[in-house]
């Protein structure tokens, strides 16, 4: 009997590093950020500076970044460890974004920021696509 074939080692390659490795950073500074954000509204010194805005919607939109943040992270550490739905739920979440930013403020640009991202995931996944499951 023939040894059993191993599969060839699978590199991510610089492009596709670089991405997930500044993506997990990104996500996990803007996580970290939105939480600072979140518990200096909270405190009474903010309410007293915020005396002509509703802190409500600023904590429900804090909240939603927040949450965008913590699956942003999880979608680059899946495609750390090769899962395709990692990518599948990134360009997904690039795209809501894009979408609900538009819902928020329709007078807006379009959010150049996502299409990015979704841009450089695809050209940074694609080349070794075969290697993901």
């Amino acid at each position: 009997m023939y040894p059993a074939m191993k599969p060839p080692p699978r590199k991510r390659g610089l492009s596709l590093a670089s991405f997930l490795i500044l993506g997990a950073l990104a996500a996990v500074f803007s996580l970290v950020s939105d939480v600072i954000e979140y518990v200096a509204l909270k405190s009474q010194m903010a309410r007293d500076i915020a005396l002509f805005t509703d802190t409500r919607v600023i904590q429900k939109s804090l909240k939603l970044d927040m949450m965008d943040s913590a699956l942003r992270l999880v979608c680059v550490m899946a495609m750390w460890s090769w899962k395709r739905w990692g990518m599948y739920a990134y360009v997904a979440l690039s795209a809501l974004s894009m979408v609900l930013a538009r819902k928020i403020d329709p007078e807006s640009e379009v959010d150049f920021d996502a299409a990015i991202g979704v841009a450089s995931v695809l050209i940074a996944t694609l080349p070794r696509w075969k290697w993901f499951e």
